[in-house]
C-alpha cells in the first residue's frame, strides 16, 4: 500500500465521519519521513523517507465549513488534488478566494493553490505560486505564517535551483520574505 492510498484513505474516513473543526497546521508532516531517517543516524535511510516525502501529497483538510457557499468548489479541488491533477485543482482553489473573500475555507484555498501550482512544477506556475504565497502573507497571516513559510522556502529553493536572478543559492528564507513584502 502506498502512501498516496494510505492518505486518500485517511482523507475519506475523516470526510466519512464528519469533521467540524477548522484545519490544523501540516508543518509537522512535511518533514516527518525524512526526520526519523536522520534521528537514527541512517542517511541511506534519510533520504529513501526524503524520496517518500516528495511522492506523498498531503490532502487539504477535510470541509469542516458545510454551510459555506464555497464548500462545493473546495471539495472539487480537493479531489483533484488526491488525483494528482494539480493544474485543475489550482484553478479551483483559485476561485474560492475570487469568488467568495469572506469565506471560511479562502485562505486554506490560497495555501492549496500555491501547493498545487508547486507540485505542478512548470516556472510559470512557481512564480504565480511565489505570488500567491505572497498574497496570503497580507490577507490572511496566520495561515501564511507557518505553513505559508515553509511552502515559500520551497518555492524560492526550486526557483533558484532553476536560475531566478532574484534567488542566489545562498538567500536566506528570512531575506526571501523580506525582499519579496517590500515588493
Amino acid at each position: 500500500m502506498t502512501m498516496r492510498t494510505l492518505l486518500t484513505a485517511a482523507a475519506i474516513i475523516s470526510s466519512a465521519i464528519g469533521v467540524g473543526e477548522a484545519p490544523i497546521s501540516h508543518s509537522t508532516y512535511d518533514s516527518s519521513f525524512a526526520r526519523l531517517g536522520i534521528s537514527r543516524g541512517n542517511t541511506q535511510l534519510s533520504e529513501e523517507f526524503a524520496s517518500l516525502d516528495q511522492q506523498a501529497t498531503p490532502l487539504p483538510p477535510a470541509p469542516w465549513a458545510k454551510a459555506d457557499p464555497a464548500d462545493s468548489l473546495y471539495r472539487l479541488a480537493r479531489e483533484a488534488m488526491s488525483r494528482g491533477d494539480y493544474k485543475r485543482a489550482a484553478e479551483l482553489f483559485r476561485l474560492i478566494p475570487q469568488r467568495f473573500p469572506q469565506s471560511a475555507y479562502a485562505g486554506q484555498a490560497m495555501y492549496y493553490e500555491a501547493y498545487s501550482l508547486y507540485r505542478s512544477g512548470g516556472e510559470d506556475d512557481l512564480s504565480t505560486a511565489r505570488d500567491r504565497l505572497n498574497e496570503l502573507k497580507q490577507r490572511y497571516p496566520a495561515i501564511a505564517k507557518n505553513d505559508g513559510a515553509t511552502l515559500l522556502t520551497r518555492v524560492c529553493g526550486e526557483l533558484a535551483k532553476r536560475g531566478d536572478e532574484s534567488f542566489p543559492p545562498t538567500t536566506t528564507t528570512t531575506t526571501i520574505g523580506l525582499r519579496h513584502s517590500m515588493r
